[in-house]
């Protein structure tokens, strides 16, 4: 009973998500390491407690799950031969970043149906803080122990509490999308998505704007609104927009009129759409593949092949995560992580089928979002925002099969 009681608590999932999700706060204090030693700790008891009640599928889900995380090991011996590492130090640090979210991952994964919910409040919750973070910096200035701030279109570019200056544009939409699965108040509901809306914008990222266009339909398919809450959104919605329209007015106007789709533009405030998408899928995959060799591309190089997202500052990044797997653990962390989204999906199709339909489809397209993603951004599941969805959608298929079965 002891066990049980100590498994069904909403506080230690919490504690493990806000202690990862607030990594930044590592450019602070050095204490912080110690808070997620303590974390890790914390989901290690958590997931040992689980244990005896958990379902095969849940299980082998953990299994896959560490297996994925772990994976790197495998390009790090090849590196390592190959001479990739400066220091023996150096390779422990960066496998310690690829471990670093494995811990929030499990919590999330195996966590029971009567915590899901209020653990998807959470998630929810500090994607609207890392959300209202931006325009926040826009009123008051950067926050110093932030990531570096930089400039987009002749406007101020400013990082979120998620990490760095791309890290809220690519996990926007699924904030959205959980906002509307989780919260049943509409006021809160849309107090979350004018906030998150309003950060995504301030984002001055274009696929933030993309991941808000693969949300909305999600959005509807999940949830079938009531004339009063129909009423209740737009209403907040457009008071947000007009305080939007009031305090950031200018930022918003010159930002969309910088989105171009041609290099033809008379504009020059910022690259178009189409060498934007040039410049990630071919110009910076290549340089990071010369740099570590062609010959990288079959057996990985480790940890250092996820540049900085792995902290490799000086080494070239990809930004895309096809080629960051190759590098990472070459091309047979490619197969299993093909391997390991066919088993998601599969799962997510029985899911469909049982009368608890909307998890499989919240975590269904949740994946999907990321996999879109993948193309033009590192490894999301590795960072801290990208793997807090990654783990939220595994258990809502989870979820989904476990009350259908």
């Amino acid at each position: 009973m002891r066990r049980e009681s100590f498994s069904t608590g909403t506080t230690l999932p919490a504690i493990v998500i806000a202690v990862t999700q607030l990594h930044l706060l590592r450019n602070v204090a050095s204490a912080y390491y110690a808070l997620w030693l303590f974390a890790v700790l914390l989901a290690a008891l958590y997931v040992w407690s689980r244990w005896g009640v958990l379902r095969a599928l849940d299980r082998r889900m953990v299994f896959r799950t560490v297996l994925l995380f772990n994976f790197p090991l495998i390009g790090a011996c090849a590196g390592l031969i190959g001479g990739s590492y400066e220091s023996i130090a150096g390779l422990i640090g960066g496998f310690s970043r690829c471990l670093f979210v494995l811990p929030m991952c499990l919590v999330v994964i195996v966590c029971p149906p009567s915590v899901f919910k209020r653990v998807g409040v959470v998630i929810v919750i500090f994607t609207a803080i890392a959300a209202l973070s931006i325009p926040y910096q826009f009123l008051s200035g950067p926050i110093e122990w932030f990531a570096e701030s930089s400039e987009r279109a002749g406007f101020g570019r400013y990082a979120s509490l998620f990490g760095s200056l791309t890290a809220l544009g690519t996990v926007n939409g699924l904030g959205l999308i959980a906002a509307v699965a989780m919260l049943n108040s509409a006021v809160a509901m849309c107090v979350a998505l004018g906030v998150i809306l309003l950060g995504s914008i301030l984002s001055l990222q274009k696929a933030a704007i993309l991941n808000i266009a693969l949300a909305l339909p999600v959005i509807f398919l999940l949830r079938k609104f009531s004339f009063k809450q129909g009423v209740v959104l737009l209403v907040l919605l457009s008071v947000f927009a007009f305080a939007a329209s009031v305090y950031f007015g200018d930022e918003l106007l010159g930002y969309v009129s910088s989105i171009r789709f041609s290099s033809d533009s008379e504009y020059a405030g910022d690259v178009s759409v189409s060498e934007s998408l040039v410049e990630r899928v071919v110009d910076l995959p290549l340089t990071a593949i010369l740099f570590h060799g062609v010959h990288s591309l079959l057996l990985g190089v480790g940890p250092i092949g996820g540049s900085g997202a792995f902290g490799f500052a000086d080494v070239p990044m990809a930004h895309n995560a096809v080629v960051d797997l190759l590098l990472v653990g070459g091309l047979a962390y490619l197969v299993y992580f093909g391997y390991f989204f066919y088993i998601a999906f599969k799962l997510a199709i029985v899911g469909l089928r049982s009368v608890s339909r909307n998890g499989a489809i919240l975590g269904l397209s949740m994946l999907i979002i990321l996999l879109i993603n993948m193309p033009f951004s590192s490894l999301l599941f590795f960072t801290p925002s990208g793997a807090m969805f990654f783990a939220f959608a595994l258990r809502s298929i989870i979820g989904s099969v476990d009350k259908g079965s």
